[in-house]
């Protein structure tokens, strides 16, 4: 279901976004860069368990396990917010905003939603690649993880690249004691 508005500023689309939440407390809210509001179901009990599992795991890696989030928005370039299933920020100070600008983003993770998954291949990789968000991951319908890593496009303007043509499983990757190589948290 998607709601087209028209706010005039950060505040107006918090203010919405915060509206829209009160009135679809089951529903995940998101406000795509161009203004609209995307109400999507809340994320299945599998789908929560591989985002806390992943979370879990990720903590291991960074010195303020904090910094790994499973809840929360996130301000995009072009002023939407978007709630990622896993997100690890960097070390630096977060700011106390209802939604943490992109910036202070090292990975962000989008657990494929079996009925929209071009949301997650198309429309979300090419809005945190446009962030600067440095690694986005996506894991599939079975479990496997596409990792890429941000570079730059033949056209100059910056895209996600795959690290490796294999995508381990969310098991085997959390196993492994190691982040893949390339991976900088």
């Amino acid at each position: 279901m998607s709601i087209t508005f028209q706010a005039p500023d950060v505040a107006g689309r918090i203010e919405l976004m915060e509206r829209a939440e009160a009135a679809f407390p089951e529903r995940r809210v998101e406000i795509t860069e161009s203004g609209d509001i995307h109400l999507t179901m809340s994320p299945s009990r599998r789908h929560a368990i591989i985002a806390r599992r992943l979370e879990h795991w990720l903590a291991g890696f960074v010195e303020d396990p904090t910094r790994v989030q499973t809840t929360g928005h996130i301000m995009t370039r072009g002023d939407g917010m978007r709630e990622p299933d896993v997100m690890v920020f960097d070390d630096r100070d977060l700011p106390d905003d209802w939604a943490t600008p992109a910036e202070y983003l090292r990975l962000v993770i989008e657990i494929n939603s079996p009925s929209n998954p071009d949301n997650d291949w198309r429309v979300k990789m090419s809005v945190y690649a446009g962030s600067g968000i440095p690694h986005y991951w996506v894991v599939d319908a079975d479990e496997r993880v596409a990792m890429l890593t941000l570079g730059i496009d033949v056209d100059g303007a910056p895209a996600y690249h795959q690290l490796s043509k294999q995508r381990p499983t969310v098991d085997e990757l959390t196993a492994s004691g190691a982040l893949p190589e390339g991976v900088r948290l």
